[in-house]
């Protein structure tokens, strides 16, 4: 592996001191790697800090040269040619990391590499054996801080683990893996409040032998989440901070823009290759953005995202596709799938998407009530607050479900647009992600091609 990338956003000072954080501790190693930076916003200068001549700079100047060479290539193609602004443009209000995603992948077929968001650290460290609670070696130990010197002092009964280790490890599981994750300690707002009701049994058991142990959690976002040991899993939805990938596999485009882009992205490739595989990696690596959040937001309200929706499609989706399909077919039932969605009439696409959001709240209050059941007699989570937070998440979603609302995706509500205006611009997104489903083979067969400057 000699591939690492980056994705930023207007922060060259901590888009700096993450490259810094790798190539200080890779000393001469640093300068035989390829640096991908994929950068947005109005501080774009292409850094002078990298050890290697070996760097692509993917800035609007470079993504505007790409996305005209691909619009070449789907127009001859006959695919719709606007399809390659809304992968790669940054022109999206919404934000832009699945841009950056899509760039980076694109730019890297065939390899295995790193990607980092930009206030990541390459500070690596693991938990000794003896102080995770779980019992099993497929499952992940949680602890949460009141603030970083908490964190800081429970560091000295860790221990460090050598970057050129930590690559190691990733190289290891990506010869079979599409994903390598490793643990996160820090700052996360992976999951939001909700996080809470992610636990298996034994997980939950495990943690609330500490009885204020969910109030705690719910007070801070700072966190130590990480492997008990290195393991493979089918899927698994991961907080992507720092991720290895193996483009090997046909990793899947990303939605361009929205909270949770990471995460539809994964269960997208999941879905459309039947081998890939996510390997949760022993050993943690710091994420240290420039503010703490402080405590989580009340549970009063859920909130529905467009790559909320678009990773319930892909996990519903799953469900159903042959086993022994192959990728290639899967990109193009996956296409009409959500073509489906999106080509219907407004009436028919909002009772679609109700739907889409009934199934997802009925799910939720099945398995939440089962949890609730097998743990009724566990005294550890009896005593503490979770069983009185799951049944009032209950009650909401089935509040939710009764009302039989439209949620439209948080996103749509910007620019002060009306209702049928919300209505309108998700079905727009449901389309152009479907026109990108059915594109990006074409896509990344186009890469080998393309030469810029």
């Amino acid at each position: 592996m000699r591939t690492f990338a980056w994705l930023s956003h207007e922060r060259p000072d901590l888009l700096r001191r993450s490259v810094s954080s790798l190539t200080n501790a890779l000393g001469e190693q640093a300068k035989s790697l390829r640096y991908i930076i994929a950068e947005s916003g109005i501080s774009q200068i292409a850094p002078d800090y990298l050890p290697s001549e070996d760097v692509l700079y993917i800035d609007d100047v470079y993504r505007e040269k790409l996305i005209l060479e691909i619009e070449k290539g789907l127009e001859f193609y006959g695919l719709p040619i606007e399809t390659a602004r809304f992968a790669l443009g940054a022109h999206h209000i919404e934000g832009s990391e699945g841009i950056h995603r899509n760039a980076i992948n694109l730019s890297t077929i065939g390899e295995t590499f790193i990607s980092s968001d930009d206030d990541v650290v390459f500070d690596i460290r693991s938990l000794p054996r003896s102080i995770h609670k779980q019992k099993t070696a497929n499952s992940k130990t949680f602890f949460s801080f009141k603030d970083w010197s908490d964190l800081e002092v429970f560091e000295l009964e860790t221990y460090s683990v050598t970057v050129s280790d930590f690559i190691w490890l990733h190289e290891r599981v990506l010869q079979r893996a599409a994903f390598s994750s490793p643990g996160l300690r820090g700052h996360s707002i992976y999951g939001g409040p909700r996080f809470i009701f992610t636990f298996d049994d034994e997980s939950l058991g495990n943690f609330c032998e500490n009885p204020q142990f969910i109030d705690e959690a719910l007070g801070s976002r700072i966190l130590w989440n990480e492997a008990v040991e290195s393991h493979m899993v089918p899927y698994s939805s991961i907080a992507t901070y720092m991720l290895g990938m193996n483009n090997q596999f046909m990793l899947a485009p990303c939605f361009p823009f929205g909270r949770n882009v990471d995460g539809a992205f994964v269960c997208a490739t999941k879905a459309l290759n039947a081998e890939a595989m996510t390997a949760h990696l022993h050993a943690s690596v710091l994420h240290k953005p420039i503010m703490d959040r402080g405590a989580y937001s009340d549970l009063g309200k859920l909130d529905f995202r467009i790559n909320d929706y678009i990773w319930l499609m892909w996990s519903e989706w799953l469900q159903d596709v042959p086993l022994s399909l192959a990728t290639d077919d899967r990109y193009a039932l996956a296409a009409d799938h959500f073509k489906k969605m999106a080509e219907q009439t407004p009436i028919k696409f909002a009772e679609s998407l109700k739907n889409l959001s009934r199934r997802s709240l009925m799910a939720r209050v099945t398995n939440l009530e089962s949890q609730l059941e097998r743990l009724k007699s566990h005294t550890f989570v009896t005593k503490s607050s979770w069983p009185k937070l799951a049944r009032q998440e209950v009650e909401l979603c089935k509040k939710m479900v009764i009302e039989n609302d439209l949620y439209l995706p948080i996103e749509s509500f910007r620019d002060g647009r009306n209702r049928d205006e919300q209505l309108q611009v998700t079905q727009g997104w449901f389309q152009s992600y479907a026109y990108l489903i059915e594109a990006w083979p074409f896509m990344r067969a186009m890469m080998s091609n393309i030469k810029l400057s």
